[in-house]
């Protein structure tokens, strides 16, 4: 019989604005390619798609005020809710947040995987409250959950030794074989030339660091490329209103709004450079699809960055537009790499960060969960996750 597996924790599926979101979007489908019937409960806000089944996966869409501090919160309610009256044979919780009902879907008999994606009590965005909120669900998420993933080692290393807990797995996120040739119309919808852009994908929030890059954007003087910063809030912000203020008054800075996976794909393609100034991260997604299409990168500083493991020089330390300019003139100066090196670079990458192996990892962190009934005990192991600093791509 197909085991069933509940999915909270997340704002929905396909062409939700996220790394939660894309990360669910490409591993679901696998599992229940592997055999589970998956049932993933989304936000009803954030839903395009009106569809009840996407690839495989069962989507139920709950209502939920789009309203930052108690969204996640309600939806996560409610999806427990229904698990605790249905009694899947598992549940698999996105984030901290959500873990706080660990301890409820334990109490019911019912096997409990979470994977922490960021340690989100970090993000400027929340308040005392909302911090300690947020800390009780990461606290809830290790001391009741029967397995526990998270995406990089750095996040492993940290929470094993806060909380004593040895068996925490490291599945990192992925990356596939990006389409080519898709949406080059988007170019034209915004007025730009392949190669002559600076890019930037990502949520319009604080611990993303775009208003960094538009400052040290501004310190170039006249360039004769554009930047792009492909993404946009998911509520009404002082931050993202004085993002949109920053860019009206720069014409070379271009703010695209969301876009689908094939419009970025073509922004990827034709881009010059890729940039990410995040202050918080915990593996980002936009940064290997960047390197998975041959992209020359910039980065802060910052542990989850390093952990990809790039050369010393494609590193500025966070918060500091100074320093990412001196960065930025650098890399304008440099020839643009050659088809042949894109190629490499992006076949390296996608050896090491591919969908297929976390699938496969994380369906050996279910086996375990689900032949007992009791938290892991660190005596056997998933398969191990090796980073990619151990042969850095270079530029």
């Amino acid at each position: 019989m197909r085991k069933s597996i509940y999915v909270f924790g997340l704002r929905g599926f396909p062409h939700v604005q996220g790394g939660v979101e894309r990360h669910c979007q490409k591993l679901y489908p696998r599992l229940v390619k592997a055999g589970f019937r998956i049932t993933a409960f989304t936000r009803r806000v954030f839903m395009t798609y009106q569809g009840h089944r996407w690839r495989g996966v069962r989507l139920v869409a709950l209502a939920s005020p789009r309203r930052q501090g108690i969204e996640a919160f309600i939806h996560s309610a409610l999806a427990t809710m229904i698990c605790l009256i249905r009694r899947p044979y598992g549940v698999h919780i996105h984030n901290i947040g959500p873990g706080l009902f660990c301890p409820l879907l334990r109490w019911r008999g019912i096997r409990v995987i979470v994977t922490i994606h960021s340690l989100n009590y970090q993000h400027e965005k929340w308040g005392p409250v909302g911090r300690a909120i947020l800390r009780l669900g990461e606290w809830a998420c290790l001391r009741f959950a029967h397995e526990v993933i998270v995406v990089s080692n750095n996040m492993r290393a940290f929470l094993e030794g806060k909380y004593r807990r040895g068996d925490v797995h490291v599945i990192p996120n992925g990356v596939d074989e990006p389409v080519r040739g898709g949406a080059l119309g988007i170019l034209d919808r915004f007025g730009l030339a392949g190669r002559r852009y600076i890019l930037l994908v990502g949520r319009i929030t604080p611990e993303k660091g775009a208003d960094v890059l538009i400052e040290a954007f501004g310190r170039l003087g006249p360039v004769d490329v554009k930047l792009v910063i492909a993404g946009r809030n998911d509520h009404a912000t002082r931050y993202a209103a004085r993002i949109r203020r920053l860019a009206s008054t720069r014409p070379n800075v271009v703010l695209t709004g969301l876009l689908d996976e094939h419009e970025l794909n073509g922004l990827y393609a034709n881009a010059n450079l890729f940039v990410l100034p995040s202050y918080h991260e915990g593996l980002p997604i936009a940064l290997l699809e960047a390197l998975s299409h041959g992209l020359s990168v910039l980065c802060s500083d910052i542990p989850a960055n390093r952990e990809v493991g790039l050369s010393e020089d494609r590193y500025f330390p966070r918060g500091d537009a100074e320093a990412l300019a001196r960065r930025l003139r650098e890399c304008l100066r440099q020839e643009p790499l050659s088809e042949e090196q894109r190629r490499r670079r992006a076949a390296e990458i996608r050896s090491r960060f591919n969908w297929d192996r976390v699938a496969a990892m994380t369906l050996g962190v279910y086996d375990r969960a689900f032949r007992s009934s009791s938290p892991s005990t660190g005596n056997e192991s998933v398969q191990e996750y090796i980073p990619v600093c151990e042969r850095p791509p270079g530029r």
